[in-house]
């Protein structure tokens, strides 16, 4: 349903802001998203449905697979909650208490936050780096024109 809603509204309307001369401009069209027009053109048939569903499937297997090491707690199905193992909750650099007026914040980088921080890092150039990919070689057009 989100796609759906995505192809038809959200996609194109990105599309038209990457369209127009501004400062965000050049970034959304050096990474493609001035082609996402062509999303308004997406049938929604059988086969649609099938990629979308094995498409969330295989998401949600891989998200929460990656979120395994990278948190404290993982709550798969409620009330289940898991705790990481101890290693993961081992600190490795404590940067104190500090505050910004009256809140309290304790600072302390554990090695589930370092993991979360590499894969989050990791995945955003994985990204970009793909979306790069698909609009030097024109796969948008060339997927919604067969």
């Amino acid at each position: 349903m989100i796609s759906m809603l995505f192809s038809r509204n959200i996609g194109p309307y990105i599309a038209k802001i990457a369209k127009k001369e501004s400062r965000i401009y050049k970034p959304l069209k050096f990474y493609g998203l001035d082609e996402w027009y062509h999303f308004r053109t997406k049938n929604f048939n059988k086969k649609y449905f099938v990629a979308a569903s094995y498409s969330g499937f295989i998401g949600g297997l891989t998200h929460l697979l990656l979120d395994l090491p990278a948190h404290e707690y993982i709550q798969i199905f409620f009330p289940l909650v898991f705790q990481s193992p101890d290693f993961l909750l081992y600190s490795i650099k404590d940067f104190g208490t500090f505050y910004i007026g009256s809140i309290e914040i304790h600072a302390d980088l554990t090695v589930y936050q370092l993991i979360w921080f590499i894969e989050t890092l990791t995945m955003f150039v994985l990204s970009l780096y793909l979306l790069r990919y698909i609009k030097k070689h024109d796969l948008i057009s060339k997927w919604y024109n067969y």
